[in-house]
């Protein structure tokens, strides 16, 4: 805690999942993984709370759902 804010590693529980990772000002933001009640689970970066950058989600069989960047929170799907 800095200014009893979150800040630097850590480990943080709520009702909709787990979160392991970097806090900046009490946001979520660097590097993490998130791990959610339904078994997926969300590894990548974040910024003020948000998934922002390269992130992936795994479902609970361990299939890939999503590989790719993420910004403000929405997936940014590559069209070919």
């Amino acid at each position: 805690y800095v200014n009893d804010l979150r800040d630097g590693m850590g480990v943080y529980y709520t009702n909709s999942g787990v979160y392991v990772g970097q806090f900046k000002e009490d946001a979520k933001h660097g590097s993490g993984v998130f791990y959610y009640p339904n078994g997926e689970v969300f590894t990548g970066n974040f910024k003020n709370n948000m998934k922002h950058g390269q992130g992936k989600v795994v479902d609970a069989n361990g299939e890939i759902v999503f590989d790719g960047k993420y910004v403000n929170n929405k997936k940014q799907i590559v069209k070919s």
